[in-house]
């Protein structure tokens, strides 16, 4: 499957603030479908869920504002810190699947996915450290890398970069 064949589904209630990384994902050749709520993610992956190969992967904003539960994805009873960790959530509890929810979505295991956040990479090691070394030892999982939007250091530059080769990446899924 060529890239123009492969959409990436993402997870984003602020798309305007992130134009560059709409461009760096379209200029690659994705198609690119842009989720700005929970509702619309679960629509999106039961368009697809037939045919998993056509997801390169995922990209989730851990910050979505309006989502205190994930209750549109049929997960009411996980809360997400009134929003504060909805990305989280979504990674581990509906693409990873880790307690086993809902059958649907362990096709998503091994899709790679990125969390992209405004948060420091500093505060999401220490809130999400736990996870990711968790994570990490699972074999039945797809890699998930974690990039402050800025690299913390304003360096947009870099953190560009670190998304081109998140792209290519996937390409091996």
């Amino acid at each position: 499957m060529k890239k123009s064949d492969k959409k990436i589904i993402w997870l984003e209630d602020r798309i305007g603030r992130n134009q560059k990384v709409k461009d760096l994902i379209l200029h690659a050749g994705f198609t690119l479908e842009i989720c700005p709520t929970l509702k619309e993610l679960k629509l999106e992956v039961e368009k697809v869920h037939l045919e998993p190969a056509q997801i390169s992967g995922f990209i989730l904003d851990i910050l979505i504002t309006d989502a205190h539960s994930l209750g549109d994805l049929d997960l009411s009873q996980i809360k997400t810190n009134l929003g504060n960790d909805t990305g989280m959530m979504v990674l581990q509890h509906f693409i990873r699947n880790t307690e086993n929810h809902r059958e649907i979505s362990n096709i998503w295991r091994k899709h790679h996915v990125l969390m992209l956040s405004c948060l420091g990479a500093e505060f999401m090691n220490s809130r999400y450290g736990t996870y990711k070394i968790w994570e990490v030892n699972q074999s039945s999982y797809g890699e998930t890398e974690w990039l402050s939007k800025g690299d913390d250091t304003g360096d947009r530059e870099e953190c560009n970069k670190r998304i081109k080769d998140w792209l290519n990446s996937t390409l091996s899924y």
